[in-house]
C-alpha cells in the first residue's frame, strides 16, 4: 500500500529498515523461547531477556548493511544497550503512558479533578530517565567501537543476507529439536519426564 501511494520510497533508508527488521522478527519469532502461564517468575524474567537478547542479535545481522551505510561505526555491545532500552520502555515507560493517558481521560468526567499535569510530569521524569540512558549507553558504546570501512555494496549485502537465509534455514529444518531442548531445558516438570 505504502508503495502504490509512493512507489519512491523504496529508495528511503527508513523504508528498507523497517520492511527488512519486520521481516527479520517474522524469521525469528519461531525460534523466540516460549513462555507458560504457569511459569514461575524468574523463569517469565529469564524468557523475556532471553527472547530480547536474541531478536536484538538477529535484527543486528540482519540490519548490518543497511546500517553501515549510514554509520561505519558499530559495535558488539548495542545488543546489551538494546535489550535495556527496549525493556525501560516496555516495561515503565510504555506502560506508564497508557496509565497516564487514561487517568487523564478518566479524571476530570469522574473526579473533577484535572491531574493531567502531574501524571505528564511523571512522563516527563521518566523521558528524562530515558534520556540518561541514552547518554550513558552511548558513553561506553565509544569505548567498543569498530570502524566498518568500505561500502557493503548491492552484491555483498544480497550475499551476506544469503548467509542469513541460510542460516536461518538450517535453523528452521531443526526447529523441533531446537525447541525439544529448549522446552526441556527450561520446563521444571520435564525432570520428571
Amino acid at each position: 500500500i505504502i508503495l502504490i501511494h509512493n512507489p519512491l520510497s523504496i529508495g528511503m533508508l527508513s523504508f528498507q529498515l523497517s520492511f527488512i527488521s519486520v521481516l527479520g522478527i517474522i524469521m525469528i519469532l519461531p525460534f523466540l523461547p516460549i513462555t507458560r502461564i504457569n511459569s514461575g517468575l524468574f523463569l517469565k524474567i529469564f524468557n523475556y531477556l532471553l527472547s530480547s537478547v536474541i531478536l536484538c542479535s538477529w535484527l543486528f545481522l540482519v540490519n548490518l548493511p543497511l546500517v553501515s551505510y549510514i554509520n561505519p561505526y558499530f559495535t558488539l555491545t548495542s545488543i546489551v544497550s538494546n535489550t535495556i532500552h527496549v525493556a525501560f520502555l516496555g516495561f515503565f515507560f510504555l506502560t506508564l503512558s497508557i496509565l497516564t493517558l487514561a487517568l487523564v481521560a478518566l479524571s476530570y468526567p469522574i473526579l473533577y479533578f484535572p491531574g493531567e499535569y502531574y501524571l505528564f510530569a511523571i512522563l516527563n521524569f521518566l523521558g528524562k530517565i530515558w534520556e540518561y540512558l541514552i547518554g550513558w549507553s552511548y558513553s561506553w558504546h565509544k569505548l567498543l567501537w569498530w570502524e566498518f570501512s568500505g561500502n557493503w555494496g548491492v552484491i555483498k549485502s544480497f550475499l551476506y543476507w544469503g548467509l542469513l537465509m541460510m542460516i536461518w534455514l538450517i535453523l528452521k529444518k531443526n526447529e523441533s529439536h531446537i525447541k525439544k531442548v529448549f522446552i526441556k531445558s527450561y520446563n521444571p516438570n520435564s525432570a520428571n519426564s
